[in-house]
């Protein structure tokens, strides 16, 4: 038996990092080929991302392997590759296997509004959301049923500022989210914008409708994402920010 110091890594050594390089490019190729039009969500979310996953995993453990298969007296050379493989698969996968367990907790649906029976309504943005897969209209029954008991929090603001200025602070807070504006109609009191999620360029639309009130006004918000059977809890998320930010004590 040759000494540990003599000892010659075989090539099956080198296949964690090789099977890291491959998921880490798929999981790459995800959002890049998405954003490039070479393929659609069914490739990008449903084939490529379980693929990169897979791949992580596989070479998470052949360098596992790989590491307890090298004598301790090898050399820093020997060992280096494969945890340097272990580092890297656990980084690039936390995201999404994060997104997946998620995704087993949220209802399929992509269209949320704080007013289910009578949702705010798209105008200015309605010929991209009717180009869109998911459409203009508010499919309501099922999809309220689920939202209602996946999100129950969620529910028209009442405020007890005018109309004139609860339309000025939602306005504010658009810009403030970040979100393009695309209409704010101060006639019927009713704002739309578009937020684009940063990996992927996924476009979701928003919609602010306000109204008089007897006790001044009161506000409901839809956010729907143009692509997608699952936001993942996204557009909840939104309006639940947007709305918590809306009715922050203002500064100075």
């Amino acid at each position: 038996m040759l000494p540990s110091s003599n000892w010659k890594r075989p090539m099956w050594h080198a296949l964690g990092p090789i099977l890291t390089l491959v998921g880490v490019g798929l999981l790459a190729l995800s959002p890049l080929g998405y954003r490039l039009g070479w393929f659609g969500i069914p490739v990008a979310l449903l084939r490529l991302i379980p693929l990169g996953v897979g791949a992580c995993a596989l070479g998470l453990v052949a360098s596992l392997v790989a590491l307890v298969r090298t004598p301790a007296g090898a050399g820093p050379a020997a060992w280096v590759m494969p945890v340097v493989a272990i580092v890297v698969c656990l980084v690039a996968t936390i995201v999404p296997i994060v997104g997946i367990v998620h995704a087993r907790h949220v209802p399929s649906i992509h269209d949320i509004t704080t007013d289910t029976e009578m949702p705010p309504v798209f105008v200015a943005l309605a010929a991209d959301r009717t180009a869109a897969p998911n459409g203009l209209e508010y499919a309501g029954g099922e999809v309220a049923a689920l939202q209602k008991k996946a999100y129950p929090d969620l529910a028209t603001l009442y405020s007890k500022l005018t109309p004139d200025a609860l339309f000025d602070r939602a306005q504010q807070v658009v810009q403030q989210c970040g979100w393009r504006l695309a209409d704010a109609n101060r006639g019927d009191l009713r704002i739309e914008a578009v937020d684009t999620s940063a990996l992927y360029g996924f476009k979701d639309d928003i919609v602010v409708r306000i109204r008089a009130d007897a006790g001044g006004s009161r506000m409901d918000v839809r956010s729907a994402s143009r692509v997608g059977h699952s936001d993942l809890g996204v557009n909840a998320a939104r309006i639940r920010k947007y709305l918590q930010r809306l009715t922050q004590p203002q500064s100075g």
